[in-house]
């Protein structure tokens, strides 16, 4: 059903299409029916008899012929589901009022052509402007085609859309569920439609890139042929005005040359929606390298995830060997256990004791230390005692002195004797 009604909406854009093609033929061929019968007619794009009329040249909504068919055709589409029109979009769509906003804000405009009163045969050369209608009919062409690309574009992007909102990451537990993205084969089916769509797409790009190159050579050439015309026809001018001074008015020849720049004018403007229409072939361009580059990103992504759904049933086998390796070990390790258990209650209650031995001796060691500084303390003592007798005495030979001294030398040597012993009973 869908496919039925795309394939409808596009031949519906296809014979409107056609048929408006086939009205600026006509108006295409009067003008050049009209322009070599009368050699007086101009090409002022600001008057009511201009090439360019402003009745025809709507910027705002381009696409007025088509709106009224392509608003029926929403209006069929209208009656479908929410859940079902995503899957389901259809092309006629992309006509209603909220595109053609969109598309307003770009440079398309649409020239058609106004046929002036026959007047008497004139055997002159087609002008510039005359020579470039094929060009601007092309060019036309080339705007429809774009028109139809953006149209697929954005339907294969709701697609995508719609895609990635279904068929998003689940988490570890849930990937391998029932409803997973593996078992589901609307994936595939969706991205064969998004290869598709890119062989059509590339196809398209590199026949709008020939033609766009043929354009342009094309356009170079005609602006060599023109510039040289027109140094031709500046020479011609100045040389007729020199001959026929006198002859011509300078009302009619100020008519001349207010001609020829409406001329220029009128050239100058193809000229900018040339350039307008590659402007809009590059944008085209460059949204087929992010949509070639978001589905190589989508290819990749699923390949990844097969590639992960393979490396975890693969470990899950080498869990379940590991688990049952690990139960073997653990039934001969219960025994080994027991026994280190049994050991380390032995272990604990020796170490019991020797903390209480330990305890004792580190009692011991701080009384030590006591003594220790309290011999110092008295060693310092002593030495200063010494000192101040040294001070005082004067006479080395005092018989008093020396018997002080011997005895605080015999005190010392006691001293030492049991700061000797007081580290042989620290040591162990």
């Amino acid at each position: 059903m869908p496919r039925r009604n795309l394939q409808h909406a596009e031949n519906s854009r296809r014979t409107l299409y056609r048929l408006a093609s086939k009205r600026r033929c006509r108006r295409i061929e009067l003008v050049l029916s009209s322009e070599s019968d009368s050699g007086d007619s101009s090409f002022d794009c600001s008057s009511s008899d201009s090439v360019f009329s402003d009745s025809d040249l709507d910027e705002e909504n381009p696409y007025k012929a088509t709106e009224t068919y392509c608003t029926e055709e929403t209006e069929h589409f209208g009656g479908e589901s929410p859940e079902q029109g995503r899957d389901d979009i259809s092309v006629a769509s992309a006509f209603t009022d909220k595109s053609v906003d969109t598309n307003s804000k770009e440079s398309s405009y649409e020239v058609e052509f106004k046929a002036p009163p026959p007047k008497e045969e004139d055997n002159r050369p087609f002008s510039v402007v005359e020579v470039r209608l094929p060009v601007i009919s092309q060019l036309k062409i080339l705007w429809q085609d774009r028109k139809s690309l953006k149209l697929k574009n954005n339907f294969l992007h709701t697609k995508c859309r719609y895609c990635l909102e279904k068929y998003q990451i689940q988490s570890s537990l849930e990937k391998f569920s029932g409803q997973s993205i593996f078992q589901d084969k609307r994936y595939e089916d969706v991205l064969a439609s998004l290869k598709s769509v890119e062989l059509t797409a590339k196809t398209t790009e590199i026949r709008y890139q020939k033609i766009l190159r043929e354009l342009t050579e094309d356009y170079e050439d005609k602006l060599v042929i023109f510039n040289e015309k027109k140094k031709k026809l500046l020479s011609e001018q100045s040389e007729v005005s020199e001959c026929l001074e006198g002859r011509f008015s300078l009302r009619k020849i100020n008519f001349l040359m207010r001609r020829q720049e409406r001329r220029d004018k009128s050239l100058t403007e193809v000229r900018i929606k040339f350039l307008k229409f590659k402007n809009s072939l590059e944008t085209i361009s460059n949204v087929f390298d992010r949509l070639n580059d978001c589905e190589g990103q989508t290819v990749n992504l699923y390949a990844n995830l097969l590639v992960t759904k393979n490396n975890l049933g693969e470990r899950f086998d080498d869990r379940d060997d590991d688990v049952g390796r690990i139960r073997k070990q653990i039934f001969t390790i219960t025994p080994i256990l027991s026994h280190v258990r049994e050991t380390s209650h032995g272990l604990s209650l020796e170490i019991d004791t020797c903390l209480v031995t330990l305890k004792e001796v580190t009692v011991f060691n701080y009384q030590s230390k006591l003594r220790v500084v309290e011999n110092r303390r008295q060693k310092d003592l002593l030495r200063k005692c010494f000192s101040k007798m040294y001070q005082t005495a004067f006479l080395l030979v005092n018989p008093r002195l020396l018997q002080y001294i011997l005895n605080s030398v015999e005190e010392n040597e006691i001293v030492r004797e049991q700061v000797i012993d007081m580290k042989l009973l620290l040591d162990p």
